[in-house]
């Protein structure tokens, strides 16, 4: 029978969520869904929660999760989790701020997505690119923006409002915060401390 993520790595992007993912899934007594992003909670929400549970595997036992770095910056996401996983526990990556949206940058441009021939342009041109895009999601909770989604590169970077907005819905002690740098430094150390959390 397929169930509820016990834990969700909900942030934030080109911080490390994929090596984190990568190191739970081999671990014997953690069940993790194939795909690292489901995306359920942003963009495939409308699809409903029994077509979320079915991308769990069927985990007897095991300890489930998923990671989708979208999660912590989407204004949606906090509400929906809450009212289908308000016991799950949160983890959150963060890196430097201008290390995580030049790298941001980088993956968009090699993805062929960002126009914009320099990381300066792009920094300029993301409050008229997102003005708008936000007021959509905001005023339609269906809406999905690849806009917002892929050149939100400063935006993502200020932690403090985001957590700030999560922690009206989810106590402090639901939250375990990584530190990009020092889970790179250090994997054992930080490993131990997701596994006890």
């Amino acid at each position: 029978m397929h169930s509820l993520p016990d834990f969700i790595i909900i942030g934030a992007q080109k911080c490390g969520t994929t090596s984190l993912f990568a190191y739970l899934k081999q671990h014997s007594e953690i069940d993790l869904p194939e795909e690292k992003e489901i995306h359920y909670f942003d963009n495939k929400y409308d699809k409903g929660i029994e077509w979320y549970k079915s991308q769990f595997p069927d985990n007897s036992g095991k300890i489930s999760g998923e990671a989708t770095p979208y999660y912590l910056f989407h204004p949606h996401v906090k509400e929906r989790i809450f009212k289908h996983c308000p016991n799950t526990k949160l983890i959150v990556m963060l890196r430097n701020s201008t290390d995580r949206a030049y790298s941001h940058f980088v993956m968009e441009k090699n993805r062929n997505n960002e126009p914009l021939l320099t990381f300066e342009d792009a920094i300029v041109a993301e409050p008229i690119r997102l003005e708008k895009e936000q007021n959509k999601i905001n005023n339609d909770p269906k809406y999905c923006s690849k806009i917002h989604q892929r050149f939100s590169y400063l935006s993502r970077g200020k932690y403090y409002s985001q957590i700030t907005e999560w922690l009206k819905y989810f106590p402090l002690e639901r939250f375990l915060f990584i530190k990009s740098e020092r889970f790179f430094m250090n994997p054992e150390k930080e490993l131990h401390r997701v596994f006890y959390f």
